[in-house]
């Protein structure tokens, strides 16, 4: 049976709330709607009603900060299911978990008008001249309390230099519309959103700013992260955004998005670009904004840059939900120029440079310069002890150009540096000078410190990028032996180095699944986490491991979506080797969807020769949890876990007595103790902080046999997941809370010594105490970067501080151009050939953004006279 029209709910307060407060029947839809959109919206809305047999409950509110506001209602949890506002403020609703992750759709731009008195005059305002002699000459001004009113009043007035002017016959209305208030001869002239004052009787529309001084803004709609009737809501945001709904909408004064909920990848044929920037960008890069490029601007980029920013850029939070080939077809639609120049013949290596002519026992390969992943470098290898430390210098520093993350470690061999980069680079550096031997371009962003296999003048880097390509790379010519793919899922994301034993490449795959979910149309999950063991001579799979069973159907959603599983368990870092036992061993991350399994967030023992499961010691029983967690938006798992993953290698460690210990620590802020002979019995557990989603141990521990040294993130965030809502760079992140670095004694997990986290003073965006970086060890000290840009070596005997470096700021790179530190975190620094190097910058969680590698030794000291 189909409902008759909009029950439509004054703004008066009380009327507000009672009929926000009543519960809604099944079938009702509750929207909350304020600004340009509205009248659009109540001329539209029967029509839906009659085509689907929902009744729309519909309160024209505002989003101020009282009762009655949207803010407040949603924060109660009043009824609601749809909310249209601008939106900005609707990303703020979202980036609060108020709104669901990926339901927001833009719907329409607005720009601002001027309006006059029925009858009244119409003043000259087609130039810049002209709107500054109508707005002298009015006896009085009025403007809004909206985005439009704080532009015209805090920044247009300023432009035109008659703010002083302005100050005493201007002001904002609160509580009505300003057409009403000019209607009413209040005011002489008033300035409003365009569809917002052409609803209003009793005035006459002048025209629009000028194009010169226009401010647009876009209106967009989500579903409430309370919403009981998701559906229904996401459907009436389809229509409000579709083809058919746009005359209505332009008649309104606006400028409709079309179809902006069309999808992005049809059922037929490739993704579609241009549908893609619809419906993830148009709202923010269509508007007119200082800090904001404009679509004409993105169009004289290269799609190869574009591309880098969604993946490790400013854009990749808002990326999350989109597959590779919708990166690949957005990038190509918006990317009109060229790719940006070759390295200057400045940055290349003169030949009086030799690649790889150095000491071949100096070196640091993959992940640790050892296959027990310890990180552990002894002086003879390392060139330095902990008395050398303090006279560190900087020598040179390096840029990746256009990137916002350094977070590729480099691999060092007989005095070259192999190194990759967010942009996909791949280059060998001259270790002393940072001089460039070769470069070479892979497929996707290289975060994996490459993996040395050979020996002699055969050598080869095995190493992966992050979009699942597998490469062989010759060390001395940068020429390819060989890629493949390893695994088939689109999501597939391979951040962990290799391991390399008897003419076999470990490959471990994680995945981007994980952010794909935030978009409550993708069905949750599918990817599996695997060890892949490739022959290193031609790039041939010898066995591999799955470590998960094949998902299969388990339900559907709140919103429709069909739902997989068992998925997940990926492997994020580098396999750990244990030849005395022919085993090696993986740490696994937590399950996407239910079913739980018992191989997630665990630490796994697989046959070295045939892949096989020799055992499994898992530490938290079912952690299912997504980035839809963050807003808890449709995909997140009932009863979700708390996002504990290992995301560092275990540690086999030789004790004092002989004894083998392996070490792992997770991201709960506990660090483990096994057992390798006996199946991975627990010998000990410590708690070395308090963990969470981005807190305990993130990338890496070092142990120098006697020791073990963990640092921990646990940094302090503003509210919202990791999908979407968290800030990519410069966040305002507490400034005292999270860090520290712990030593525990390897043979029972007891405390040896800590050193706490630096607090942030002065406290300033991007920067925290937290230390997620990987740690490292030399003879004699620990290395361990912090969050707040600083490296910082203690004394590996009490946790005094002996050396700190602050890397967040600007250099004169090598290369050309300047580079910017920041942050540390990921990688962690390498030491080799008496040099220090560590890459700075890594905003993914709001952090510091930079794009450098640094190179340290220490200052020669002057001879005695």
């Amino acid at each position: 049976m189909i409902r008759s029209a909009v029950r439509h709910v004054a703004a008066s307060c009380v009327l507000v709330a009672l009929a926000v407060a009543a519960p809604a029947a099944a079938d009702d839809v509750t929207v909350m709607t304020s600004g340009a959109f509205t009248a659009a919206y109540l001329e539209l809305a029967p029509r839906f009603e009659r085509a689907t047999g929902h009744t729309l409950v519909t309160a024209t509110t505002s989003m101020g900060v009282g009762e009655a506001s949207i803010p407040s209602r949603l924060q109660r949890r009043d009824a609601a299911d749809v909310v249209i506002i601008e939106d900005a403020a609707l990303q703020e609703l979202a980036a609060s978990g108020l709104i669901l992750a990926g339901t927001r759709v833009p719907l329409a731009r607005s720009g601002i008008g001027l309006a006059v008195r029925a009858g009244a005059p119409k003043p000259d305002i087609s130039s810049l001249d002209a709107l500054r002699r109508a707005l002298l000459q009015a006896r009085s001004v009025a403007y809004s309390a909206s985005v439009s009113g704080r532009y015209v009043s805090t920044e247009l007035f300023q432009r035109l230099g008659i703010a002083e002017q302005m100050a005493a016959k201007s002001r904002r209305i609160d509580r009505e519309r300003v057409g009403a208030v000019v209607a009413r001869g209040e005011a002489e002239l008033g300035f409003q959103q365009i569809s917002e004052l052409l609803a209003v009787p009793g005035i006459d529309y002048v025209g629009p700013l000028p194009a010169d001084a226009q401010r647009t803004s876009v209106f967009s709609a989500g579903v409430a992260a309370h919403s009981r009737n998701a559906g229904p809501a996401r459907a009436l945001i389809a229509w409000l955004a579709s083809a058919e709904a746009a005359p209505v909408v332009a008649r309104t004064g606006l400028e409709p998005f079309a179809a902006q909920t069309a999808s992005v990848a049809g059922a037929q044929g490739a993704p579609s670009g241009e549908a893609a920037y619809a419906k993830y960008c148009a709202a923010c890069h269509d508007q007119t904004a200082a800090r904001i490029p404009s679509r004409e601007a993105l169009s004289k980029m290269s799609p190869a840059r574009i591309l880098r920013t969604l993946d490790f850029g400013p854009m990749m939070s808002v990326a999350y939900p989109l597959k590779r080939p919708e990166r690949e077809a957005l990038a190509a639609f918006l990317g009109k120029g060229t790719d940006e120049p070759a390295l200057p013949p400045s940055a290349m290596c003169g030949p009086e440079r030799r690649i790889l002519a150095g000491n071949d026992g100096t070196g640091w390969s993959g992940w640790s310069p050892g296959p027990d992943n310890a990180r552990f470098q002894p002086r003879q290898r390392a060139g330095l002890s902990a008395a050398d430390l303090s006279r560190l210098e900087l020598k040179w520093a390096f840029g990746f150009p256009g990137d916002v993350t350094a977070f590729a470690a480099p691999t060092a061999l007989r005095g070259t540096l192999f190194i990759g980069s967010a942009a996909g680079a791949v280059q060998a550096l001259d270790g002393q000078t940072g001089c460039v031997h070769w470069q070479f371009q892979a497929n996707g962003p290289v975060r994996a410190a490459m993996t040395i296999a050979g020996d002699g003048d055969t050598r080869a880097l095995v190493f992966s990028d992050q979009i699942g390509w597998v490469y062989s790379v010759d060390a001395r010519t940068g020429r390819a032996n060989w890629t493949i793919r390893v695994e088939a899922h689109e999501a597939t994301r391979l951040t962990g180095s290799f391991a390399v034993h008897d003419g076999l490449a470990f490959v471990p795959a994680a995945s981007w699944e994980e952010t794909r979910s935030i978009d409550p149309a993708y069905m949750c999950c599918t990817f599996r986490g695997s060890i892949t063991a490739v022959r290193l001579r031609d790039g041939s799979v010898a066995w591999k491991t799955y470590l998960v069973d094949e998902p299969k159907k388990t339900g559907t959603t709140a919103v429709g979506t069909d739902t997989f599983g068992p998925s997940g368990a990926g492997v994020w870092s580098a396999p750990t080797i244990d030849t005395a036992r022919g085993v090696l061993y993986v740490t696994t991350g937590d399950n996407y969807s239910h079913p739980a399994t018992r191989t997630s967030d665990a630490v796994m023992a697989l046959e070295l020769k045939t892949g096989r499961v020799v055992w499994t010691r898992q530490t938290t029983p079912g952690d299912v949890y997504n980035s839809a967690c963050g807003g808890r938006g449709p995909n997140c798992p009932a009863a979700s876990g708390p996002d504990f993953d290992f995301g560092s290698s275990a540690l086999l460690v030789r004790a004092p007595g002989g004894r083998d210990v392996l070490v792992a620590g997770q991201k709960s802020g506990v660090v483990y103790g096994l057992d390798p002979a006996k199946r991975g019995e627990v010998l000990w557990q410590t708690r070395v902080g308090a963990g969470g989603t981005n807190g305990g141990v993130q990338w890496g521990m070092a142990s120098d046999g006697r020791r073990v040294y963990a640092a921990v993130s646990d940094v302090g965030r503003q509210p919202g997941g990791i999908g979407g809502a968290a800030t990519v760079g410069n966040a305002q992140l507490h400034p005292q809370q999270g860090g520290g670095l712990t030593a525990l004694n390897v043979l029972d997990g007891s405390k040896a010594w800590f050193a706490p986290g630096t607090p942030c003073v002065p406290p300033r965006p991007g920067c925290s105490p937290a230390q997620p970086a990987a740690v490292t060890a030399i003879d004699g000290a620990v290395l361990s970067g912090a969050m707040d840009g600083h490296l910082r070596a203690f004394s590996s005997a009490d946790g005094t501080l002996l050396w700190d470096v602050d890397t967040a700021r600007r250099y004169d790179t090598v290369n050309g151009g300047q580079g910017t530190g920041g942050s540390l975190d990921g990688a962690g620094p390498v030491v080799a050939g008496g040099m220090v190097f560590v890459n700075s910058g890594y905003p993914r969680f709001g952090g510091m953004p930079g794009n450098v590698l640094l190179a340290f030794a220490p200052k020669k000291q002057e001879p005695k006279k």
